[in-house]
C-alpha cells in the first residue's frame, strides 16, 4: 500500500480527536498516536534500513522523508495530537505525563537517526521537526517543554563529556568504548501507551557523537529564546564553550553561533567568561600548533 494513502488512514482518527472534550482527550488521542508510531516504528526504527533507503538514488522521495514531512505537518495541523492546553489542570497529571512520554518517544527514535552518520541526509530534516515540536509544547505546555528541554541539557552534557573523553584519549588518555548508550528521553509504557516500543538511544563512534551534538546545538539555539531560567542558559554556555574547546571544526563553528545566541538573548556571561576565553586560546593554540605542521 502506498505510504502517502497509509498516512491518509489517519485523518479520520484526528477528525474525532478534534471533536474530543477534555475529559475524553485521553484516552480519544491514543488512537491517532498508535497509528503515527506504528509509522515511526516501521519506516524509522531500523537506522541502517533508513540509511540503506537513502542510498538508493532512484527513490525520488523515500518513504522516510515523507514520514518526516508527515510529522512536522501534523505539528502545524494538529497540535491535539501531541497536547491539550485544555487538559493541562488534570489534577492527576496522567494526561500531562501521556503527552510528555509520548514526544520523548519521538524525539529518541528522531536522535537516533541523528546520530548515523550513514543518514546525514535527514540530519537538516530531523533538526526542523524537533525545532517545531519543542516550539509547540514552549507555546501550548510551559511544564512539558521544560521537561524535554532538561533531557536535552543532559544529552547535551553526555556528549560534551564524551567529546572531551574522545580529546584527551587521543593525547593518551582512555578513548570511550563504542557503541555507548545515552540514558537519555527514557519512557516506561503503561498500559494505554504499550504501542510506545521500546527504544535505545546510542552511539556508535566519534562521528556519531559529533552528528548528534550538531542536531542539539541547533536546537538549542532555536528555542534559546524560550528558555526561561537564568542557570540553564549558563549550562549551555558552559557546554557551548567546551565544544569550542574539544570540537570538531564544523562543532566548533555551531557552538559560536550558539554562544552568539545567548549573548544576544542576555548579555554576555561575564561571571563565565574565563571559558569562553579558555576555549578561544584553545583554538589559537590549535592554528599555531598546525601552521608548525
Amino acid at each position: 500500500m502506498d505510504h502517502g494513502l497509509e498516512m491518509a488512514a489517519m485523518i479520520p482518527a484526528l477528525q474525532e480527536l478534534a471533536s474530543a472534550s477534555p475529559a475524553e482527550y485521553n484516552n480519544v488521542v491514543q488512537k491517532p498516536r498508535q497509528i503515527l508510531c506504528q509509522f515511526i516504528d516501521r519506516i524509522l526504527t531500523d537506522v541502517d534500513v533508513v540509511a540503506l533507503e537513502l542510498s538508493k538514488k532512484s527513490i525520488p522521495k523515500t518513504a522516510c522523508v515523507m514520514l518526516l514531512d508527515f510529522i512536522q505537518h501534523i505539528i502545524k495541523s494538529s497540535p491535539l495530537m501531541f497536547v491539550n492546553p485544555a487538559c493541562q489542570l488534570d489534577q492527576s497529571g496522567h494526561v500531562e505525563s501521556s503527552s510528555s512520554d509520548f514526544a520523548k518517544w519521538i524525539i529518541t527514535c528522531l536522535l537516533r537517526i541523528s546520530a548515523a552518520p550513514n543518514c546525514e541526509l535527514l540530519h537538516q530534516k530531523i533538526s526542523c521537526v524537533l525545532c517545531s515540536l519543542l516550539q509547540l509544547f514552549k507555546a501550548k505546555s510551559p511544564a512539558i517543554f521544560g521537561t524535554l528541554v532538561k533531557e536535552l541539557l543532559d544529552l547535551f552534557r553526555d556528549l560534551s563529556s564524551l567529546q572531551k573523553i574522545n580529546a584527551q584519549g587521543c593525547v593518551g588518555g582512555e578513548a570511550c568504548r563504542y557503541p555507548f548508550v545515552v540514558e537519555r528521553f527514557s519512557v516506561i509504557p503503561d498500559g494505554a501507551t504499550e504501542y510506545l516500543t521500546p527504544t535505545t538511544l546510542h552511539v556508535s563512534s566519534v562521528v556519531s557523537v559529533e552528528m548528534l551534538e550538531a542536531t542539539v546545538l541547533t536546537v538549542l539555539g532555536d528555542i534559546l529564546h524560550g528558555i526561561f531560567f537564568r542557570r540553564e542558559v549558563i549550562v549551555i554556555w558552559e557546554l557551548g564553550c567546551s565544544v569550542l574547546q574539544y570540537g570538531s571544526p564544523k562543532l566548533r563553528s555551531r557552538a559560536m553561533e550558539l554562544l552568539a545566541r545567548v549573548v544576544e538573548i542576555g548579555g554576555f556571561p561575564e561571571s563565565h567568561a574565563h571559558l569562553f576565553f579558555s576555549a578561544f586560546l584553545q583554538i589559537l593554540n590549535t592554528f599555531q600548533t598546525a601552521d608548525k605542521a
